[in-house]
């Protein structure tokens, strides 16, 4: 297993709270300050990582398409036929909220859905 580095994991970290919080509430409502404290990281430390808040939500978003796009890949190669994989697709944009929804759906509202999207 490959062991990640602590300054990898630190901007993981940043990364995930942002994520969450900005699922929430929002881009433009989630301050600097909420980010700093969810993910308990120093102003310093997140500026070593990120050189502004734009360039933060730049990489949430990479983040993000990435996270998007390897469901797609391990659904795509998956077992099943094209209208189970279809259909999965489905509920992958429902559990990640593509369809325009602000946040994810809550894991026991997904309960029965395919746990690789969950």
């Amino acid at each position: 297993m490959k062991e990640i580095k602590r300054s990898d994991q630190t901007r993981k970290n940043i990364l995930s709270a942002g994520r969450l919080l900005i699922g929430k509430h929002g881009y433009s409502a989630v301050g600097l300050a909420l980010i700093l404290k969810e993910s308990n990281v120093p102003k310093g430390s997140f500026y070593h990582y990120f050189p502004s808040k734009e360039a933060f939500g730049q990489a949430l978003l990479d983040d993000y398409v990435t996270d998007y796009l390897t469901r797609v890949d391990t659904l795509s190669s998956g077992p099943g036929t094209a209208g189970e994989k279809l259909s999965l697709l489905d509920c992958l944009a429902d559990t990640i909220g593509v369809r325009g929804n602000r946040q994810s759906m809550p894991r026991r509202e997904a309960r029965g859905r395919d746990r690789r999207f969950v």
